[in-house]
């Protein structure tokens, strides 16, 4: 990827805590999970990749683990390569624990949990500020 694409992924992983940010503030606490998580996920490729040099070779992800367009398998994102992103403990069980809920999201026959979600959203935002997505 080149300079642009990184900075377009910046701006999406941006409106996406934004949309998530607005779903919560709604109620729509599944559409607020899922946005909240890719928000984050966009914001860990950027730091992996940009930063890091990082791509999925390096974690020993085979071809036929990548999606068509050869992205991040979201397991080995969230539970591997978060902390060459310059992710701590914490930060990364927030990402896990985000990850879950977009599971129950996405997945599950209930709904993602609005107390959770209320408490993980300044979480997300100060790892989206210190990644660079968001400004102080």
């Amino acid at each position: 990827r080149g300079v642009r694409e990184w900075e377009l992924l910046r701006e999406k992983s941006r409106e996406n805590y934004e949309t998530a940010r607005d779903a919560l503030r709604v109620n729509r606490l599944n559409a607020a999970a899922n946005r909240f998580y890719y928000s984050l996920y966009l914001a860990i490729i950027v730091e992996l990749e940009k930063e890091k040099g990082r791509t999925p070779q390096h974690y020993n992800v085979s071809e036929r683990t990548l999606d068509d367009e050869g992205e991040w398998p979201h397991k080995t994102l969230v539970y591997r390569a978060s902390r060459d992103a310059g992710l701590d403990d914490s930060e990364m069980a927030l990402v896990a624990e985000v990850h879950g809920q977009r599971v129950i999201a996405d997945y599950k026959p209930f709904n993602a949990q609005r107390e959770l979600l209320r408490f993980y959203e300044p979480r997300i935002r100060g790892l989206l500020e210190a990644l660079g997505v968001l400004k102080t």
